[in-house]
């Protein structure tokens, strides 16, 4: 009987993190020695990532390979896909792109609703599967002081499991202390990076890579100060239009109708080329 194996291969950060269960137990590698390690696995010295896909594609055991969060634009992922028929390959990603390596169609997924939220919240909390109207009740206001954001979510109910409050004194709690709940650590069932605060910033270090990732980030402190819900294009019209005329009446060295900002307003607020053309100066 051939031997069965799964691979849950997670991309964070620009390096890859791997868990391999070939059926003798689970390891965690990191890096693309992940890619190594399992080939030593299977009894194979390999030197590089590169031969650890090629010595998939020939194993002859049946194989699953999860590529989790392959979503850095700057990698292609095509190089880490391993051929044959005896594997399965599954991509999570942001990434539209990624849909061209698929063979039986894309899936997407999109957010939970507020009846999946509510029933995520109260299995993570122990009170599941209370369907009473006060718990739902309760749920619903946590739900809207997370802002429906999942892992937090997943975390509050985490926070409610250990004893630490009832779930209807977390949204008090959370309001008096929203550092201590967003900095805590389940023992069990622990996201990848640990608390929420740990999430975000490993969301905003993927965010900074390259240029565009910081003009990016260079939006979201602007947006960071406005409501969640959706933001009118004509705000930042009327910001553009109003930079532009405070330049032209200030210095007055740009042609009548130039769109392109000062220097001291590009410095004051980081914004991408087509501000401007390449080189400009005040």
């Amino acid at each position: 009987m051939r031997e069965e194996f799964v691979i849950n291969l997670t991309l964070n950060i620009g390096q890859l993190g791997l868990q391999a269960d070939t059926g003798t137990g689970i390891g965690a590698f990191s890096g693309l020695t992940g890619f190594i390690a399992v080939a030593t696995a299977l009894g194979v010295t390999v030197e590089n990532a590169r031969d650890a896909v090629q010595v998939l594609t020939n194993t002859r055991e049946r194989w699953l390979l999860v590529l989790d969060n392959a979503d850095d634009p700057e990698t292609d992922y095509q190089t880490l896909l391993p051929s044959g028929k005896d594997g399965t390959v599954i991509i999570t990603s942001r990434m539209t792109d990624c849909q061209r390596y698929s063979t039986i169609g894309a899936v997407t997924v999109g957010c939970l609703t507020t009846e999946e939220l509510t029933e995520l919240l109260l299995k993570a909390s122990g009170t599941y599967p209370s369907r009473s109207s006060s718990s739902s009740q309760d749920a619903t206001r946590v739900i809207s002081i997370l802002e429906s954001h999942t892992l937090a979510i997943i975390q509050a109910g985490a926070f409610i499991a250990a004893g630490h409050c009832k779930l209807v004194e977390f949204v008090k709690r959370f309001q008096q202390h929203p550092q201590q709940i967003l900095r805590y650590r389940p023992r069990q069932a622990i996201s990848r990076y640990g608390d929420i605060y740990a999430t975000f910033e490993a969301s905003i270090a993927i965010l900074e890579k390259g240029e565009r990732g910081t003009d990016a980030s260079h939006l979201l402190d602007v947006l960071s100060m406005l409501h969640f819900s959706p933001v009118p294009i004509k705000i930042f019209e009327d910001a553009w239009n109003g930079a532009v005329q405070l330049q032209m009446s200030q210095t007055q060295k740009l042609q009548l109708g130039s769109t392109y900002l000062t220097g001291w307003q590009t410095q004051t607020l980081p914004l991408p080329e087509f501000v401007g053309p390449p080189g400009y100066k005040e």
